[in-house]
């Protein structure tokens, strides 16, 4: 799972170009700074940029943000190609274990960096091309496919369905295929990865069982883990259920056997990580900071978390998740395994550059990413953040909602969610990422509005469900 609830379209700041800088020539810098990457050397990167650079990014910024990303989404580097040159700026195609990116650089005349960037490389969608379900009759509809429509033009797709909860009403648009070439569209009951969405599902089976006395927010994990571990503690404060769940634990997103295992996938990477294997991680983990002061996204935290509720209850998380929260508020189509969701039209997913790739399958991971659903029971499960009525299940929600960790100026996390404050309205967000889908679930309670959006490729779709809900929270 990508590290999802950022909203940037870049993983770092495209600083804008100073009129006095010449333009000399940058590959004998960019051949310098691949020789870097590929020896993870992201402080060797940053002492070849400019005082201006380093006035707007500060040292621990940048290679504590490259260093984490390079560790949890984009893998080791590969290889850069020349690719384009706009004005000073110079684009680079930069191969990644995970990803292809754009490398975007610009130089002095001393030859120092003065913009430094990686953004998602994509290749463009002929947006006039794709099919849709679009009727174009409303200005919601309209405005959905303007959206639609300049996301397509610099991102390729394979196929989306974006659904839309407004006014009481919920509306949805279908895009591009299922499966490339097959000329089904994909519509509200179309099946998608949704990765670490997954989270929030986690995060209500656990305040429920808060709730309910079962397990103790401010216990130490050890507690409901074997007698066999080692007490997980920071110089006596225990790492405790809520740390995992709002990533404030300091435990890595992965453990560090984790592509070392028998069977290891790059393709599928977390089919052969066993509850086992993780368990034998911990034996020898030693926790290395103080947990429940800093904000660091882990999976393997919510891999833990819900190895204690299995543990606790003796079901596994998906016999969990369907009978506790799917059965209940009636979401049919939302589930771990896509074989028993068989009515549903599943879709094939495709990497950032359109490459098909395989589904994703989970064991000892299965609480951070492993769930798959449709448009229509996303829309659902939003319209129950919304309006959660009353009983145990509307309780746990409002648990998980209570701020607990500030991430950013002005993004605060709950219990598996993210709260975003922006002018003056707050959203309710979290996304998901695996090797061949993305999605996004945003929910305003201020204005009763929601947005689901899936796509059966690997590209961020938070900027596309954002620009859907500024339009609806606007104009009321």
């Amino acid at each position: 799972m990508r590290r999802c609830h950022m909203l940037f379209l870049l993983l770092l700041p495209l600083l804008p170009l100073r009129a006095q800088d010449p333009h000399p020539a940058t590959d004998s810098v960019a051949q310098v700074v691949a020789g870097l990457l590929r020896q993870g050397n992201w402080n060797g990167v940053y002492d070849r940029t400019d005082s201006f650079f380093r006035s707007k990014v500060p040292r621990a910024a940048f290679t504590g943000q490259m260093n984490q990303l390079q560790r949890t989404a984009f893998g080791n580097f590969h290889s850069i190609v020349y690719d384009r040159r706009q004005q000073a700026v110079h684009y680079y195609k930069a191969a990644f274990d995970e990803a292809n990116l754009y490398l975007i650089i610009a130089c002095n005349a001393q030859d120092s960096i003065t913009t430094f960037a990686l953004r998602k490389y994509f290749v463009p969608g002929q947006d006039s091309l794709v099919q849709r379900s679009n009727p174009m009759r409303s200005q919601l509809d309209r405005v959905v496919d303007s959206v639609v429509r300049n996301w397509l033009r610099t991102s390729y797709s394979a196929g989306m369905t974006i659904g839309v909860y407004t006014g009481g009403t919920a509306t949805f648009y279908g895009y591009g295929e299922t499966k490339a070439g097959n000329g089904r569209l994909p519509d509200e009951n179309s099946l998608y990865e949704i990765g670490s969405i997954s989270k929030t599902f986690t995060a209500l089976l656990l305040a429920k069982r808060y709730n309910a006395g079962v397990l103790n927010p401010d216990s130490c994990i050890s507690l409901y883990l074997p007698d066999s571990l080692p007490r997980l503690a920071w110089k006596e404060k225990p790492i405790t259920l809520t740390h995992l769940s709002n990533h404030s634990s300091g435990i890595p997103s992965l453990p560090l056997n984790f592509k070392v295992v028998p069977g290891y996938n790059n393709g599928d990477p977390y089919r052969s990580y066993s509850r086992e294997m993780l368990l034998h991680y911990l034996k020898s983990f030693t926790p290395y900071r103080e947990p429940g002061k800093n904000f660091e996204y882990s999976n393997m935290g919510v891999a833990i978390l819900g190895q204690v509720l299995e543990l606790q209850s003796g079901k596994r998380y998906h016999d969990l998740v369907n009978r506790e929260i799917c059965r209940p508020l009636g979401l049919r189509h939302t589930g771990q395994f896509p074989a028993r969701l068989r009515r549903v039209n599943r879709t094939s997913g495709y990497t950032g550059t359109g490459d098909a790739t395989p589904p994703w399958t989970f064991q000892a991971f299965a609480a951070a990413g492993a769930l798959h659903s449709t448009a229509a029971d996303l829309l659902r499960y939003a319209r129950f953040v919304l309006q959660p009525g009353q009983g145990p299940l509307a309780d746990a929600l409002e648990r998980t909602l209570v701020p607990a960790l500030r991430t950013g100026p002005a993004t605060q996390t709950g219990l598996g969610w993210f709260l975003q404050t922006t002018q003056q309205k707050t959203f309710i967000t979290h996304s998901g990422g695996t090797g061949g889908y993305r999605s996004t679930l945003l929910i305003c309670r201020g204005t009763g509005d929601a947005v689901v959006v899936l796509s059966n490729t690997a590209i961020e779709v938070d900027a596309l469900a954002f620009s859907i809900m500024e339009y609806l929270t606007n104009r009321k």
